[in-house]
């Protein structure tokens, strides 16, 4: 999966970073929110885990098509013997 559109830092909680972007493939878009900081850029392959919801209530909006980052790695930046 590829990162077309990263963005800026967001804040969760008060003094607590976070980060999103929106992640395309050929399949779609998901769009990618966590805690902390990630050093992944636009244009970057990376591998994503954490919990996707496809339909969540946020307060009064509605998010579709989310994953809650555990991890975010960039596949450039990983063991080529582990990228197949």
């Amino acid at each position: 999966h590829r990162i077309f559109h990263n963005g800026t830092i967001l804040t969760m909680n008060p003094g607590q970073p976070a980060f999103g972007f929106l992640l395309q493939d050929t399949a779609g878009t998901v769009k990618v929110v966590g805690l902390g900081k990630s050093d992944v850029r636009e244009g970057d392959y990376v591998v994503v885990e954490g919990i996707f919801s496809r339909l969540r209530q946020a307060g009064r909006a509605i998010v579709y098509n989310e994953i809650k980052a555990t991890s975010v790695q960039s596949m450039a930046r990983m063991n080529p013997d582990l990228v197949g």
